[in-house]
């Protein structure tokens, strides 16, 4: 709101320098032209006096003065000329300097929005990437990570405690195969000691049969000896009786005691098989024990083993879950780092961009202070115009009323040497402009406060524009487009066209003063144009 005071006042002291330079103009003609009337009169009268006193013909003595006269008129006129130009350039050089500034100025404010618009799309930015939770979403991933690596490790120690388990199992299961083994091969020796023992139990009965066989026939026969020694008469009967008697006494003692040993041998056997059968029966017994025990373990085993390969099973999908969450984890950190690197990149060109935004608004409180001391420099320039203006109305006001009759009006600059003035300073002060040769055209034939007026609306255009957006402007149709039509004044009218064409931004057609010319200006606007279309 304070810059804007400052442009206004700024305009205003430009308008205020233009009316004073206007003001100088008009006063230093009409000075100009009642001074030399004052001074042609004062010349005759002179003149008159001078002729009777030394009685010189008046046409000779007119010469003399005249030639007089003019040499003190031009060195006057060289003076005032002189010190106008002066003025003048110190007040143009004044109003470049304003204009510079004020172009500075425009670009430094241009510069500090541009900048406060990067500072709010930085912070926008900073926010965005902040609220964007990259932290929270790579926290949340390390948590999950962290529960699935404890499921896996809850898994491996599963794993380990299934397989010391059906690794106990295949040690218990191979030394009850071991003892199994052992047991058949005890019962198969067993079952051989046994055939051996039963064959060798039957061959002594055999043996034990043919012996009572044996010992029957010869109990026959020593009764057969017996009787047959009983009966015998002769002596040599009787002993050869008596020695076969004898032989088969001592040959069935013989045998019978072959039999007992038989029986002994036969009862011992008897005892040796039944003490195999007994441990065959407690073999059989451990063996089938250790048979169910050993299916028991084959179960318990492979129940362990589907429970390990179970195990294993979830143990892959976990790992291949846990390298999937590392994968997403990596691509999270990643993106989180380069996150953090584009923040504290953002924070560091925050910190650059409001350095340059300080030194910006520094430089530009600076050129405010440098415009408002210019600003006050011109209102003094203009305090001295108008204690100036106030002489030389009162010297006016002396002369009309020694001359007894109003002073008649000097005449005006030619419009050429007005253009020469008008056009390069235009082109100067409003590089992206483009004026119409009628435009100047327009502007030469208007008063001074008229031009004062419209450059003045021109400035505002060029260095100000949003001031002149709270004036509604009219607009006319013409074949090239939509013409602007602009008011400076109560009647008059400014015509241009918003338009970027070979680097200018604006174009200034014509001027109109009253209503008759806006007709004519108007209707120029739609035929020239068209033609020129």
């Amino acid at each position: 709101m304070m810059g804007n005071k400052r442009i206004l006042r700024a305009i205003g002291i430009i308008v205020l320098i233009y009316i004073g330079l206007g003001v100088f103009h008009f006063v230093l003609s009409f000075l100009m032209e009642h001074l030399l009337l004052s001074a042609l009169l004062i010349a005759g009268i002179i003149f008159l006096w001078q002729s009777n006193q030394k009685k010189i013909p008046w046409t000779r003595y007119l010469k003399l003065k005249w030639f007089q006269s003019r040499e003190v008129m031009e060195q006057l006129l060289r003076q005032l000329g002189q010190e106008s130009e002066r003025v003048l350039d110190l007040l143009r050089e004044k109003q470049d300097q304003i204009s510079f500034y004020l172009a500075e100025r425009k670009a430094i404010i241009h510069q500090l929005r541009a900048k406060e618009a990067q500072i709010d799309m930085l912070q926008q930015q900073i926010s965005q990437l902040e609220a964007d939770g990259s932290r929270e979403k790579l926290e949340q991933l390390m948590q999950q990570l962290n529960e699935k690596l404890n499921e896996i490790k809850a898994l491996n120690r599963r794993l380990a405690e299934v397989s010391a388990l059906l690794e106990e199992q295949r040690r218990k299961a191979d030394q009850l195969e071991q003892s199994r083994t052992i047991l058949k091969e005890e019962r198969n020796q067993l079952l051989e000691k046994y055939r051996k023992f039963r064959q060798l139990h039957k061959q002594k009965e055999e043996e034990n049969r043919e012996l009572g066989q044996t010992i029957q026939r010869l109990k026959k026969q020593v009764q057969q000896y017996e009787a047959a020694l009983e009966q015998a008469v002769s002596p040599a009967e009787r002993d050869r009786l008596q020695r076969e008697l004898e032989r088969v006494q001592a040959e069935l003692k013989e045998r019978e005691e072959a039999r007992t040993a038989l029986e002994q041998e036969k009862q011992r056997l008897a005892n040796r098989l039944e003490a195999i059968e007994q441990q065959h029966k407690e073999t059989a017994s451990q063996l089938a024990e250790l048979e169910k025990e050993l299916e028991q373990l084959r179960k318990e085993k492979d129940h362990g083993e589907k429970q390990r390969l179970a195990l294993m099973e979830k143990l892959d999908s976990q790992q291949n879950q846990l390298e999937s969450m590392q994968y997403i984890l990596q691509e999270e950190r990643h993106k989180y780092l380069e996150a953090k690197k584009e923040r504290e990149a953002l924070q560091v060109r925050l910190i650059q961009t409001q350095q340059e935004y300080d030194q910006k608004k520094k430089e530009y409180e600076e050129k405010e202070q440098v415009l408002f001391e210019l600003g006050q420099e011109y209102e003094q320039e203009i305090q001295d115009l108008r204690a100036q203006l106030i002489d030389s109305k009162n010297q006016y006001a002396l002369l009309e009323a020694e001359k007894g009759a109003p002073l008649a009006p000097l005449q005006l600059p030619d419009k050429k040497v007005l253009e020469k003035e008008f056009k390069p300073r235009f082109e100067k002060l409003y590089p992206k402009f483009y004026f119409y040769p009628e435009f100047f055209h327009d502007f030469i034939n208007l008063n001074v406060t008229e031009r004062i007026k419209v450059e003045a609306k021109i400035a505002q255009m060029y260095y100000n524009p949003q001031v002149l957006s709270n004036i509604r402007p009219n607009t006319v149709d013409t074949p090239l487009g939509t013409v602007t039509e602009f008011p400076f004044s109560k009647k008059g009218r400014i015509y241009f066209k918003w338009q970027e064409h070979e680097g200018y931004i604006c174009s200034m057609i014509r001027l109109s003063r009253t209503e008759r010319e806006q007709k004519r200006v108007i209707a120029w606007l739609q035929q020239r144009l068209k033609q020129a279309n």
